[in-house]
């Protein structure tokens, strides 16, 4: 599955628990998450950025402690564009 289809699927589901927490594991194990650190290429960079932005949207309305997690790990990944 493509970044680009799980982002729509995670923006789609937001408010749904277990949807979002399927999707963010879909994220993990197809390496979507840490692909900006490999790569110059801007777009790729606001991509994985606009993944953990949406994460963290997600993740606000289900354990809002683990929206601070994300972010703190976004920053040690040096994903910020």
């Amino acid at each position: 599955m493509t970044s680009e289809f799980l982002l729509q699927f995670l923006q789609r589901f937001l408010k749904y628990p277990n949807q979002v927490k399927q999707i963010h594991s879909l994220l993990i194990t197809g390496g979507h998450l840490l692909n900006a650190r490999q790569t110059q290429n801007t777009s790729s960079k606001w991509k994985t950025t606009l993944l953990y932005n949406t994460l963290i949207r997600a993740y606000l309305n289900i354990i809002p402690h683990r929206s601070l997690t994300l972010f703190t790990l976004m920053l040690g990944h040096r994903i910020c564009v």
